[in-house]
């Protein structure tokens, strides 16, 4: 019995041939029989005479059967179903997935052309595209009901008019967390945000209401999948980042200099990589026993903002870029930008959460990357490759020390870190 899953007949093929048992890794594949030789490796194999039973072929799940010899072309028991796969941590996420051999089933509502490039993450059949609406229960149950496990990366930097931070953030979240669970998933792995809090610090006008809604989410997935992983992230650092990206953007400056609060020197950032963040999530997805726990994704060291923007220019030979206050007027802008266009870059809810120090929870004891047993990258060894092809002077060839060496930021110590936050909090 061989059955051949084509990507471009996607969910049809998924029900049709593969709606058979969620508990194939049970099987042994000695019962199944000689005319079901898919379970052989090798001519040498050994397997039963006798044929299967039609009750036994009709609760066959062949997704869902481990074969091969590892990596991209094998299969390794896995169906995992990942909401927003076409962001910045979805993309790295399902190649992963891939590398190890999962199915995965990739819910998308646009137009399939910005999803391209992930197909080839997998082997043929191992990657199934599915459209989908977060509002529509049927559609997010068809996508999860062979799943055994549901990774949700869905998340909006701005509201716009068909979604709100409550919408993408809470209600979305317990939707997907409810479903699931009716649906048995095993183990459901939720992307909420560092600074999450019912009450988050106010810079400017009012707390933000991003971080407001992570928070409210992370509890609508608590209520509706109690065993769920939740995962809170710091700034995420990488290619085609919102960190990196954002303070090199034209937009984000003003002819000769990037205003900041306090001009950075108020606020602490903890930025992990985002193949870090991916090792830590195929960490928890392959470990059983990691259920229930919510761990804090940061990056090995704590750095001052105003030394990571400094570091950011030095690497892109732009010394003229100096750091400025962030004045009244420059909110003005932001705020008459944020109401014209319709999915703006910058938000007044951005430049509040922007400025507010990278904590981790304030009970200590949510576990973190390195519980995982994860070496974590270090920052200053990893941004210079990131930004290589913004650098103004990419075109030269540059002699040997020509330029300066960019100094990196300095990690902040214990104590420095402990001074810095009472003069925050006394700011406050």
């Amino acid at each position: 019995l061989f059955i051949l899953l084509r990507s471009d007949c996607a969910y049809k093929m998924l029900g049709k041939n593969i709606r058979l048992c969620l508990n194939l890794k049970s099987l042994n594949p000695k019962n199944l029989g000689s005319s079901v030789n898919f379970c052989s490796s090798y001519s040498t194999d050994k397997t039963s005479s006798s044929p299967p039973s039609s009750d036994l072929l009709a609760s066959l799940n062949l997704a869902r059967y481990a074969r091969g010899t590892g990596g991209r072309s094998s299969v390794n028991g896995n169906v995992v179903t990942v909401f927003g796969a076409t962001g910045m941590m979805g993309r790295i996420i399902c190649n992963r997935l891939g590398k190890e051999g999962s199915q995965m089933i990739l819910p998308t509502r646009g137009d399939l052309w910005s999803a391209r490039g992930i197909k080839l993450t997998g082997d043929l059949g191992q990657v199934i595209f599915l459209d989908y609406d977060l509002r529509d229960d049927e559609k997010i149950r068809q996508a999860v009901q062979y799943s055994n496990v549901v990774i949700n990366c869905i998340g909006a930097d701005y509201e716009t008019s068909n979604f709100s931070y409550h919408d993408v953030h809470v209600d979305g979240p317990r939707r997907l967390a409810r479903i699931s669970k009716e649906c048995g998933v095993e183990k459901f792995i939720h992307f909420s945000a560092l600074n999450a809090s019912p009450n988050p610090q106010k810079i400017f006008l009012k707390p933000s209401e991003f971080l407001i809604s992570k928070y409210e989410g992370e509890e609508a997935v608590r209520d509706e999948f109690e065993n769920a992983v939740i995962i809170r992230p710091s700034n995420i650092y990488g290619e085609s980042d919102r960190f990196l990206y954002y303070y090199i953007n034209d937009l984000r400056r003003n002819v000769s200099s990037i205003p900041l609060w306090k001009k950075g020197e108020m606020t602490i950032k903890m930025p992990v990589h985002q193949r870090d963040v991916a090792d830590g999530v195929m960490k928890i997805m392959n470990n059983k026993d990691i259920k229930g726990a919510t761990y804090d994704f940061v990056g090995p060291d704590r750095y001052l903002l105003s030394e990571i923007v400094d570091y950011i220019y030095q690497l892109l030979q732009r010394p003229n870029i100096r750091r400025s206050h962030l004045t009244p007027a420059r909110l003005g802008m932001v705020y008459l930008y944020e109401k014209v266009m319709k999915r703006p870059q910058f938000s007044l809810d951005l430049f509040e959460r922007e400025f507010i120090s990278d904590q981790l929870s304030s009970d200590s004891r949510n576990p973190t990357l390195k519980d995982l047993g994860l070496e974590l990258r270090k920052f200053d060894e990893s941004v210079a490759w990131c930004l290589k092809v913004f650098n103004k002077l990419s075109y030269y060839n540059e002699k040997l020390n020509e330029f300066p060496e960019p100094k990196p930021p300095k990690p902040l110590s214990d104590d420095f870190e402990y001074q810095l936050r009472r003069k925050i909090r006394q700011t406050q």
